[in-house]
């Protein structure tokens, strides 16, 4: 029975099933999604069309997580209902996995992604093609043009999602955020969306590298807590920046008690 395989067992089918997730990215990125543009259309066509391709790629990597039993995640039943209309998606960030669920379970959206990644080889194309936002590396002028290009897409409806600690959690607490996602609500006068991302134990983190996989499934979810209105802080991004991290602590504290699935 694979519920009986040991931890070793569950390094390899981890190692595999990045591999395979590395594969079909690459895939998508240079040979799908240049073919599917081609089928014409406006920006928010093009974007629905790869998007839609790429949210089942992701979908089918969280079923492979859960089918090695490596990780319960399923985010085709956590659909994320958000508010109608453009809106800033901001999220803790657990894992190496939280985009990926996220995606896959929100519709269109555009997400603001590290420089990096974005103009890198082998996804770089996905993550144009999908529209989104590159990150840069942190300077006043990539900063600026973030904010530029997210003005870009809530201004078309299609909501931005950005991770506000640039990089992930330490395990169960948080960095401090970074004001950029609120200021983007602010200047665009949409609210902002918070997300609560868990992983218990934890996996795939800074601190938990793949390669160290726990004695029990880990489990990880995705839900929203809250909508927050910047005419309710007077649309001082500094103050919903505070009031954020208040309620992400709380949160965090909340679920830090939740259980694994024991398969010992």
């Amino acid at each position: 029975m694979w519920v009986g395989l040991g931890q070793l067992a569950r390094v390899a089918i981890t190692a595999l099933t990045f591999t395979g997730f590395y594969a079909g990215g690459l895939a998508l990125s240079w040979l799908v999604l240049p073919i599917v543009s081609l089928l014409g259309g406006g920006q928010l066509a093009r974007t629905q069309r790869a998007q839609t391709i790429v949210r089942a790629g992701f979908r089918l990597f969280h079923d492979a997580m859960r089918w090695g039993f490596l990780l319960h995640s399923n985010p085709r039943q956590a659909p994320l209902n958000l508010p109608a209309g453009p809106c800033v998606v901001v999220a803790n960030h657990p894992t190496l996995v939280d985009v990926t669920a996220v995606l896959a379970a929100a519709p269109t959206m555009a997400c603001v992604v590290k420089g990096p990644l974005f103009r890198g080889l082998l996804l770089g194309n996905l993550m144009r093609q999908c529209w989104h936002i590159d990150g840069g590396m942190g300077s006043a002028l990539d900063n600026a043009a973030v904010l530029e290009q997210a003005a870009q897409r809530l201004a078309v409806g299609t909501p931005v999602l950005i991770f506000p600690e640039g990089t992930r959690s330490p395990e169960q607490g948080l960095h401090p955020f970074k004001r950029g996602a609120f200021e983007m609500a602010v200047r665009a006068n949409v609210p902002v969306v918070l997300l609560l991302l868990h992983c218990y134990p934890a996996v795939l983190a800074k601190t938990a590298p793949w390669y160290r996989a726990p004695a029990t499934i880990p489990t990880h979810g995705v839900s929203v807590i809250t909508t927050m209105a910047p005419s309710e802080f007077a649309n001082d991004s500094k103050a919903m920046v505070a009031a954020a991290m208040r309620i992400y602590s709380s949160q965090i504290l909340a679920t830090s008690s939740e259980q694994p699935i024991d398969i010992s």
